[in-house]
């Protein structure tokens, strides 16, 4: 598996290409779709989902022109594919221009998303928002806004809860120590050093 971080938008925000045997998939196309799309192109992989994290603007901006460009279908957890048609929810009123689309496959708890010959499960990861998900590969995470290098998600944004994060937090360190957490925003970093950052109890 070949991970590219391509940061993007006006906040930032990290968009993984993830390819593998020929495929690839997006996580989080938050903006500047003409240039993850050239990339995919010079990539010559096989677009085969954009997968989001959560629905929020920083997230999804560069969504709907990527499924055009590439053909690839726009992929999101059920408990969020709703936020994604509406501007509040979303929270591209706080923008310039508001964002509103449907998703084309509702993802849920324990699916497996294959690619090549790679598998990543969906992991419901939810707290930073009502739908957020992790994709857990072998010996990768990408967590989207649930924990960042040494932080955690926001908690006060609509459909935020913060006992919820703190309980799906827990879930991510049941992973192995080894396990690279590549996180919505910012660099990379491990459940070990994130685990011994916070005090986490095994």
């Amino acid at each position: 598996m070949i991970i590219e971080r391509l940061v993007v938008g006006e906040l930032d925000t990290n968009c993984y290409v993830v390819h593998s045997g020929g495929e690839c998939i997006i996580v989080d196309s938050g903006g500047e779709a003409d240039r993850i799309a050239r990339y995919v192109d010079e990539l010559g992989a096989f677009p085969k989902a954009i997968i989001l994290t959560h629905s929020h603007a920083d997230h999804i901006a560069g969504a709907p022109e990527l499924r055009e460009r590439l053909s690839a279908k726009i992929m999101i957890h059920q408990a969020e594919a709703s936020s994604l048609e509406d501007p509040k929810l979303n929270l591209s009123v706080m923008f310039a221009a508001p964002i509103s689309f449907k998703a084309d496959r509702e993802l849920v708890e324990g699916e497996i998303i294959t690619l090549g010959e790679e598998r990543l499960e969906v992991i419901h990861t939810p707290g930073h928002s009502p739908g957020g998900i992790t994709l857990a590969g072998d010996g990768v995470l990408f967590v989207g806004d649930a924990l960042f290098q040494m932080g955690i998600g926001r908690a006060d944004l609509p459909g935020g809860d913060y006992a919820v994060l703190m309980r799906s937090i827990a879930r991510l360190m049941k992973f192995p120590d080894d396990a690279t957490v590549f996180p919505g925003h910012g660099p990379a970093t491990t459940i070990g050093a994130e685990r011994a950052y916070f005090d986490f109890d095994d």
